[in-house]
């Protein structure tokens, strides 16, 4: 799916590959709670990453 996007966007920089329900972008946070992002990433064991650093659970 998301390769037919990219062929469909061509070279444009203002393509998106999705659009919201009303046409317009998906925003991070919107696509954040989406997923329940903060969710993954606690049960993979990155929440006590920062930008230097990252410790995983032994």
């Amino acid at each position: 799916m998301v390769s037919q996007r990219l062929l469909a966007a061509g070279d444009s920089p203002d393509a998106r590959l999705f659009l919201g329900p009303r046409g317009g972008r998906i925003s991070t946070a919107v696509l954040r709670d989406a997923t329940h992002w903060d969710d993954v990433v606690t049960e993979l064991g990155f929440d006590t990453c920062d930008d230097t650093t990252c410790s995983t659970p032994d």
